[in-house]
């Protein structure tokens, strides 16, 4: 954007460039009067005789020439030694230096114009060995457009190193580039563009504080980068930095909280609890609730979303991409089958009635059941004495089976 408000001044000053013609002097030589003495010209000691070089007259009657305009810096000279100009735009020519633009500040009003040094966070584009001629009638000349800061004069190139000022072995800088008065980029030789950004400017790893942006002072300063590398807010722009500069991270010290849901499957459709709040960077125990399935006993937590594995004691911290979304960990149940001779409801383990079992996963003492056969279950009866009398259940049909346990 910079670069395009230039270009408006610039049509306009070569829409306003006229020439000066200068009259022929034998012309002002035939007349004999003040008054009859035309522009160009000028009357003195009862003649009338024309302007010098460098200077002029716009109207008739003159007793003396003014002097045209010209530029005022650098080496200039006039451009040819015609003489009786009608108007301020006498022809001349300047010669500026390989580290000199064509300064065009003062053009309207003519009181700062010409060839002008590159400023100090500048280099020239142009070799030592380089001069230009810069013509003109005496505001500013069409082939001099060229010479403008732009096209002679280079921004320098400052480094910016980034520190993340924090107490950590995971923790490095970061590097970005500013060339003066144009743009930042993340190479020293990268584009450099400023859009109100500037790249590769936010840590990499967090830590799970917020961060606050980039400062002046380890603590305390002017605030140069926000949080997400914008300059707006603090008005930055690429002539802020006149050299290799050094800015720190602030963080905002208060504890950064991310949630936590249960869900009772794995589908995560119906959730088991309310939501839990954990703090980053702090140990954050598990719920010691537990969700029931029939038949089934509760066995662990599993990482649904945000995270990843089995959960015992301690729910992870997400991940920095997932945190960043702002989504909370979703972490479903897991069951294992209640055991052979118990039938669990409620998320209890109950023992089957004596003289039953039951298969994995009962879940009512109607799952229970008696064997028989001589594998099966076994009656003893030591009423009579000390004589022990036992028996076997009968095959419950011809070809075996259990006996089903059903309490009313």
């Amino acid at each position: 954007m910079r670069k395009i408000f230039l270009l408006i001044p610039l049509l306009f000053i070569c829409t306003i460039t006229t020439h000066s013609y200068a009259i022929d002097p034998t012309l002002c030589n035939s007349y004999t009067t003040k008054e009859e003495c035309p522009a160009g010209c000028f009357y003195k000691d009862g003649r009338c005789t024309a302007c010098d070089v460098g200077t002029y007259s716009d109207q008739s009657g003159q007793t003396g020439c003014k002097k045209c305009y010209h530029p005022t810096k650098g080496i200039w000279d006039w451009a040819d030694e015609s003489v009786g100009h009608e108007s301020n735009e006498c022809p001349w020519i300047a010669t500026c230096a390989y580290n000199e633009y064509w300064d065009i500040s003062g053009i309207i009003d003519g009181s700062n114009f010409g060839c002008t040094q590159c400023g100090t966070n500048y280099n020239s584009k142009l070799t030592e060995s380089s001069t230009y001629e810069i013509s003109g009638q005496g505001i500013v000349a069409v082939d001099g457009l060229k010479y403008l800061q732009d096209a002679v004069c280079d921004g320098k190139v400052y480094k910016l190193t980034l520190v993340k000022n924090l107490t950590n072995f995971l923790e490095k800088d970061k590097y970005a580039y500013v060339k003066y008065n144009e743009g930042f980029s993340d190479s020293e030789n990268g584009d450099f563009l400023f859009d109100g950004t500037a790249p590769n400017v936010t840590p990499t790893f967090k830590w799970w504080q917020k961060f606050e942006g980039y400062f002046t002072e380890k603590s305390g300063g002017s605030i140069r980068f926000n949080s997400d590398g914008g300059t707006a807010r603090t008005q930055t722009t690429p002539t802020t930095f006149t050299g290799d500069t050094t800015l720190y991270g602030h963080w905002d010290e208060t504890p950064v909280e991310y949630k936590v849901e249960y869900y009772t499957d794995s589908s995560m459709t119906t959730k088991f609890s309310t939501t839990q709040t954990c703090e980053m960077g702090m140990e954050c125990p598990v719920k010691t609730d537990k969700p029931s399935q029939s038949g089934k006993l509760f066995d662990h937590w599993v990482c649904g979303a945000g995270c990843s594995g089995t959960v015992t004691d301690n729910i992870p911290e997400p991940t920095e991409s997932y945190y960043d979304t702002g989504q909370p960990i979703k972490l479903y149940a897991a069951y294992a089958d209640c055991p052979d001779g118990y039938y669990c409801s409620g998320g209890k383990q109950n023992p089957c009635p004596a003289g039953t079992t039951s298969a994995g996963g009962a879940s009512s003492d109607k799952d229970c059941y008696m064997v028989t056969g001589t594998n099966g279950t076994k009656f003893c009866d030591t009423s009579n004495g000390n004589e022990k009398r036992c028996f076997y259940l009968p095959l419950a049909t011809t070809s075996g089976g259990n006996i089903t346990f059903n309490p009313q």
